[in-house]
């Protein structure tokens, strides 16, 4: 049996900027009226969100957990695989 792969750290700004990026989008998600027209979510996608949720998922959180240099599946914590295919 192999051993669960452990969990990367993170670095304090990386941990910043996603925490931030989650209040940004628990703040509009929250409240239905924020997105109750095309015309609202595309002016908060167009705020810039959209480029900091694929910052956080690219560049932060795929650095958290390790890969499989084979496959490209994520190892997660439980040691489970996930392929975003």
């Amino acid at each position: 049996m192999s051993e669960k792969p452990k969990l990367k750290s993170i670095e304090e700004q990386d941990a910043w900027d996603v925490y931030l990026l989650l209040e940004e989008m628990n703040a509009f998600l929250h409240q239905p009226t924020n997105y109750a027209s095309a015309c609202d979510i595309r002016n908060w996608l167009e705020s810039g969100v959209y480029d900091r949720l694929k910052k956080a998922y690219y560049d932060i959180g795929s650095k958290w957990f390790p890969v499989d240099e084979e496959t490209g599946c994520v190892h997660g914590p439980g040691g489970e695989l996930h392929d975003d295919d």
